[in-house]
């Protein structure tokens, strides 16, 4: 017997369920690409690094690329392409929590703390959502090569 999240999709309610939080998750995301594109004095005094010298411009259109990701999904639907997000967020979050750590450990930045608590919950929640969604079947109608 196959168990959801190896080799089977998941229920329709499941997936409705899915597809209104990826929906949320991208308008979080894309108001998160508003912030950090109008960065003002608030964004920079709470930024976890002792630098703010790259562009939050550029930080606010990969925020904005996640978003278009997540809403991707809500929209079609293909709960299978949550697991390369789930990797991605891994890939970006575990280095953020070495370096964050690092800086709550010498005590260089008063704000690293907060950060690297999100860091860290957002490397769990990617770990656990590629492990549920790697063996999802693809949807895809088109027939197979010859």
């Amino acid at each position: 017997m196959a168990v959801h999240g190896f080799g089977m999709a998941p229920p329709p309610r499941t997936s409705a369920i899915a597809r209104a939080l990826a929906a949320a998750v991208a308008l979080a995301f894309a108001l998160l690409a508003l912030v950090l594109i109008d960065a003002g004095p608030r964004v920079v005094a709470v930024w976890p690094w002792p630098e703010a010298s790259m562009s939050f411009v550029f930080l606010g259109s990969i925020t904005a690329s996640v978003a278009t990701v997540w809403a991707s999904v809500a929209v079609s639907g293909e709960l299978a392409a949550l697991a390369g997000v789930g990797l991605n967020i891994v890939v970006a979050g575990v280095p953020a929590v070495v370096f964050l750590a690092a800086q709550v450990a010498t005590g260089t930045s008063a704000n690293a703390g907060p950060a690297l608590a999100f860091a860290t919950a957002s490397s769990v929640f990617g770990f656990w959502l590629w492990r549920m969604t790697r063996a999802l079947p693809v949807h895809d109608p088109r027939p197979m090569p010859r």
